[in-house]
């Protein structure tokens, strides 16, 4: 709902719309319910299936800034989600080369990954609902990895566990910049 609303906001000041809250509140359901196709009383009441179309939709018009508005096939990858795979590829280092005179081991981290679960090279090729798995996988990799270097190698992490140390780093994710060289 958070991504919804903040979408919906950036929209209407990149239209250079400052509605009252209550006119902002029914433009935004009824554009919802037009790509849900079906009444909506409440943002709330969307399944995660629309309430996903109409992020990709708004993102798609370029919604969000540095997010030129490019025509897509649904089949197709997104930029928000080619961002977002190359975003968790940078936080976790496996984009990185080693130091000088250690190996770069996670510099072919991401790719080999990919090859393994979706048979592709690089995530230019997934489709658009690999790369949104792809996002999750990557996401509770990289977060699994870290609980097990806090709490040892052979430590058998939990759902429930990952799950809270997931959405974590998701929340942390969506602040997260790399560091400027």
């Amino acid at each position: 709902m958070r991504i919804l609303q903040t979408l919906w906001g950036t929209k209407l000041r990149r239209a250079g719309k400052h509605p009252r809250p209550e006119r902002s509140r029914e433009a935004r359901l009824l554009e919802i319910a037009e790509i849900a196709g079906r009444a909506v009383r409440s943002s709330k009441d969307l399944t995660w299936k629309e309430a996903n179309l109409v992020i990709q939709r708004w993102l798609q018009e370029g919604s969000l800034p540095g997010m030129p508005a490019r025509p897509e096939s649904p089949e197709s990858l997104s930029e928000a989600q080619l961002w977002k795979i190359r975003q968790i590829e940078q936080y976790f280092g496996w984009g990185a080369p080693g130091r000088p005179g250690q190996p770069a081991q996670n510099e072919k981290r991401l790719e080999g990954f990919l090859k393994k679960k979706f048979q592709v090279d690089h995530p230019e090729q997934l489709s658009h609902d690999q790369a949104w798995r792809a996002i999750e996988a990557l996401c509770a990799v990289g977060v699994r990895e870290r609980i097990r270097a806090r709490k040892g190698k052979t430590y058998s992490v939990k759902r429930a566990e990952l799950t809270r140390a997931v959405a974590a780093l998701k929340a942390e994710l969506q602040e997260w910049r790399p560091a400027q060289p």
